[in-house]
């Protein structure tokens, strides 16, 4: 790769970083408001959930583009970490923080989706559980209390405030 390429990724990545630098630092969205209406408490959590899974993935952006541009500097970009063959133009154009060609990065993908897709299901199904049983509790009959769904569930402090319930 010539030096007018690298310079030429280079800033785009530091263009890229610039900009995750100031979404990450934007938190305002993952503040706990809370309401005296438990639907709008519910609403509030899935926003609120929203907006962490968003600060994840800006984080995780974040960290590839500072990998991306610590390969150029070593003289590594360029080449997939995993099969050590050039990655291709084309996805460097459309991908420039990428560390792995197309066939490199399908095989992780394939090999980190198979159990994820599994727990995932199960978090939401739970998630979905939990969340009708607390709005009945609050709303309608208060059979059920927090204990009951703390040991059926097996959940921990962080999820009730994530749903933004008082233990």
């Amino acid at each position: 790769m010539t030096k007018s390429e690298l310079n030429k990724y280079r800033n785009v990545l530091e263009a890229k970083q610039a900009e995750l630098v100031q979404l990450v630092r934007n938190r305002d969205g993952i503040a706990i408001e809370k309401s005296p209406d438990a639907l709008d408490e519910v609403q509030h959590a899935a926003e609120r959930e929203l907006a962490i899974r968003n600060l994840d993935r800006e984080s995780n952006l974040l960290r590839n583009v500072r990998a991306a541009l610590r390969r150029i500097e070593e003289g590594s970009f360029g080449v997939c970490l995993h099969c050590e063959e050039d990655i291709s133009p084309k996805r460097l154009a459309a991908v420039p923080w990428t560390a792995f060609c197309i066939q490199c990065q399908e095989i992780a993908d394939r090999s980190s989706q198979g159990s994820n897709a599994e727990d995932l299901d199960e978090l939401l199904v739970n998630a979905a559980y939990l969340l009708s049983a607390y709005v009945i509790q609050r709303e309608a009959i208060g059979l059920r209390n927090h204990k009951d769904l703390t040991a059926e569930f097996d959940l921990t402090a962080e999820i009730w405030n994530r749903v933004g319930a008082v233990r």
